[in-house]
């Protein structure tokens, strides 16, 4: 699927009514901070044409939104502490110094609670968490935003009350921490990789006993923090050197239906304590799974409040009310899109969008997950072997449920989501080199016969039959359930197997590029091999970081950053998908402008080729989450 082949089919969707809606104009442009420097791919909006076209496949009928870093429609959040039937739905308040940003991210102060300290300054600069988890994004942050946001506040200078444009701060905001940022242009560079792609920097080192070395190839923005803070030149294993991440914000809401908070599965859900979900329905769950105190210390939701605050907020440690009363707040919300522009509310004629069903829906870390509901611990911790563990109920391919009702509308467009669905839950796709799921013997079951499968030491599966659900497995929030991140090829140098990138700008434009090479500590667990071949393949993507490797070029290392295992280079969770409209792109380092763009990504990675009406309803549905 390319965008010439919707050209003709997608028309101009109205905006009128949305959150994201600018009914009195917008003032400066949104898209008039893209920089000129590397990896400008800011959208311009809405935009199309009407008609069906050539391809007769499309039901003329249908109307599809346009590629578009703009959600449509509206959200909602709810709050467990409030009765389902009349749940408070919580709107989006964010304050600028533009009132035509105002009219764009918000409505009025008492619809949100901003006296807990998740809106509180509690470092030494001017942010709070809310700078980087904007309610209106579904409490993420989308490029349409955040470009309001700089323009609105002379490129983050201008503060506002809740710390909004305060996300514009050089340590991690900028490209580089010594970027100059005295003038608007200058500003404009120096935050490029956060305005056109959503991506924060972090800095990581390579943990002591790690199978690799690594070692820095190319940096578009030349800087020295890159492989800094002790090294020199472009080694990255000298005493104290970091490496310098892009990452989009991940959002802090639909928490109790994650396995982990982190796209490289530092904190997870079951290493922390006073959170147990409120719907379990298969005991043991409501047993907390802290054992032996301190479990908050380390791998945990209140952890990683108390690290963000020091990281990205420039503070100190926080105490343990204030970290809890931060993870409570996240906690409790659920959120979900509650109106759309084609169909209206989402929860007409027996549909179940909105966030009052998915606060109802029963989920607990490993539901669903492909090897069987996990009801004991052991399958649910980071690390456990997957497979292992007591298993319940099979897996179930139907994901979501939240449109059956709209299999025999008579609106077109309803008819259209529920058969995007149903695709989402059925489309089969052939999973092949994905570190995760074709290097581990777990998945050899459905497949005994595979190459890969046979033998006293199995590798695991070359192909797995499966598709969208196989990683996006939790019932109706579409999570991953259990902590198992995956490498689907979006930090090869080339996403996957495209020969022209697809989802985004080529990763050089805006990413480092690192080379991690096996060391004797990895040759000596098997892991990899000294001075073998280099499987970053040429275009047409990277191979698994096997055993027979000597060296991969990632742009960013993933889980195997934080344990140090070879085989997890590359790794990364997968996020929750309700809500994601608002919060545009969608992949960890800014691929996936649009959903479009998503499916793109996955019919070149693996192969497949959706029709042009299939096209439309996956993006009707997925608009609709």
């Amino acid at each position: 699927m390319r965008t010439n082949q919707l050209a003709g089919i997608l028309v101009v969707v109205s905006m009128a009514g949305a959150v994201m809606s600018c009914n009195g104009g917008c003032g400066s442009n949104p898209s008039s901070a893209v920089s000129a420097g590397p990896g400008s791919s800011v959208g311009s909006g809405l935009s199309g044409s009407t008609g069906a076209g050539p391809n007769l496949e499309i039901d003329p009928t249908l109307k599809v939104l346009a590629r578009s870093k703009d959600k449509r429609g509206s959200l909602a959040t709810v709050t467990p502490a409030a009765p389902v039937v009349n749940a408070v739905k919580l709107t989006p308040h964010y304050t600028t110094t533009d009132p035509a940003v105002n009219r764009l991210l918000g409505l009025t102060e008492s619809q949100l609670d901003i006296n807990n300290a998740f809106f509180q300054r509690l470092g030494t600069n001017q942010r709070t968490c809310a700078s980087c988890h904007l309610t209106s994004a579904a409490w993420g942050i989308s490029t349409v935003q955040t470009q309001a946001i700089f323009n609105a506040s002379n490129g983050g200078v201008e503060q506002d009350h809740l710390g909004l444009s305060a996300i514009f701060t050089p340590i991690d905001g900028a490209n580089c921490p010594t970027d100059p940022v005295g003038t608007f242009p200058q500003r404009q560079v120096a935050y490029s990789n956060l305005l056109n792609n959503g991506l924060i920097r972090i800095r990581l080192g390579v943990p002591a006993g790690a199978e690799f070395d690594v070692t820095a190839v190319a940096d578009p923005y030349s800087c020295s923090a890159t492989c800094g803070g002790g090294g020199s030149g472009p080694s990255c294993a000298a005493p104290g050197a970091q490496l310098s991440l892009y990452r989009r914000p991940l959002p802090v809401t639909n928490l109790r239906a994650l396995s982990t908070v982190m796209w490289d599965a530092r904190e997870s859900l079951v290493n922390s304590v006073n959170i147990t979900s409120p719907a379990c329905a298969v005991p043991p769950c409501a047993v907390p799974v802290c054992t032996t105190p301190p479990c908050a210390s380390s791998g945990s939701l209140q952890n990683q409040a108390n690290n963000a605050t020091v990281a990205h907020l420039q503070g100190v440690g926080l105490t343990s009310a204030v970290e809890q009363s931060i993870v409570n707040f996240q906690f409790q919300n659920i959120t979900a899109q509650t109106t759309d522009n084609l169909v209206g509310d989402l929860t007409a004629e027996g549909a179940r969008g909105g966030p009052n069903a998915l606060h109802a829906q029963i989920t607990f870390v490993g539901h669903n997950d492909n090897f069987g509901d996990c009801i004991d611990q052991l399958c649910r911790r980071i690390l456990a072997p997957l497979g292992v563990g007591q298993r319940g109920a099979p897996f179930n391919t139907n994901v979501f449920t939240i449109y059956n009702a709209w299999t025999i509308s008579a609106d077109p467009n309803k008819v259209s989501i529920a058969r995007g669905q149903t695709l989402f839950n059925t489309f089969p796709i052939p999973i092949t080199n994905v570190s995760g799921i074709n290097d581990e013997p777990a998945f050899c079951a459905a497949n005994p016969t595979d190459p890969g499968c046979t033998g006293p030491n199995p590798t695991g599966p070359t192909i797995v039959n499966g598709g969208c659900v196989t990683c996006h497995d939790g019932p109706n929030f579409g999570n991953h359930s259990v902590v198992a991140a995956l490498n689907i090829g979006l930090a090869d140098p080339q996403p996957a197997s495209a020969t022209i990138p697809v989802g985004g700008t080529t990763p050089g434009a805006f990413l480092p590029l690192y080379t991690a090479t096996c060391n004797a500590t990895g040759q000596a667990h098997g892991a990899c091999t000294l001075g073998g071949p280099d499987c970053t393949a040429p275009p047409g993507g990277a191979a698994m970081a096997g055993p027979t490797c000597g060296s991969i070029r990632l742009t960013d290392l993933g889980r195997g950053l934080i344990t140090g295992r070879w085989k997890q280079l590359g790794r990364f969770k997968g996020p929750v998908l309700r809500g994601m409209p608002a919060r545009a792109p969608f992949f960890h380092n800014g691929f996936g402008t649009d959903p479009g763009k998503v499916l793109d990504f996955y019919e070149d990675r693996f192969g497949i080729s959706f029709t042009a009406q299939q096209t439309a309803d996956l993006i009707n549905f997925l608009n609709v989450l």
